[in-house]
């Protein structure tokens, strides 16, 4: 059985890689990746994720996932769409950047003050994150997707 802060942190992968328009949709996703749960339960999920609605032009309103903290600089940005992969193993992560990113990738990490990380050390194309020791791998992830809302497109199975 999967707990709540994994169908949380399903919930916003699936809002970000799809276009979901109804609750009943983004219901039958989750039921069918092993998810029990109910339509209220998924509304509270949704209130608390401060999941919005917008206009797509194709698909009409559909969810989307409000970032908590806005990213205030376009150089920013670009760092982070630099990422590739990461890929976690116990206390540690590692990131993946295009070749010569991984510095600026590292201190943007580092600059945000994410309790569940203890530091990262950053080479050309890589950043090892150092997470804190017995923290579980869904706690890490569902803190560093408050920050950085696209870390699902990215993470390795």
């Amino acid at each position: 059985m999967q707990g709540k802060t994994e169908r949380l942190i399903k919930i916003k992968q699936i809002l970000i890689e799809n276009k979901i328009s109804k609750q009943e949709e983004l219901l039958k996703i989750l039921v069918d990746n092993g998810f029990t749960l109910t339509q209220a339960t998924l509304s509270r999920d949704l209130k608390e994720l401060n999941v919005g609605t917008k206009y797509d032009k194709n698909f009409g309103h559909i969810y989307f996932v409000e970032e908590e903290k806005q990213i205030k600089k376009d150089a920013e940005a670009i760092e982070l769409d630099s990422v590739m992969s990461l890929e976690i193993s116990a206390n540690l992560a590692v990131l993946k950047t295009y070749p010569g990113f991984a510095n600026s990738v590292g201190a943007i990490i580092d600059k945000r003050n994410i309790p569940e990380i203890i530091g990262t050390v950053a080479g050309n194309d890589t950043v090892l994150i150092i997470i804190k020791e017995n923290l579980k791998k869904t706690d890490f992830l569902n803190s560093l997707s408050k920050e950085f809302l696209n870390i699902f497109k990215i993470l390795k199975p």
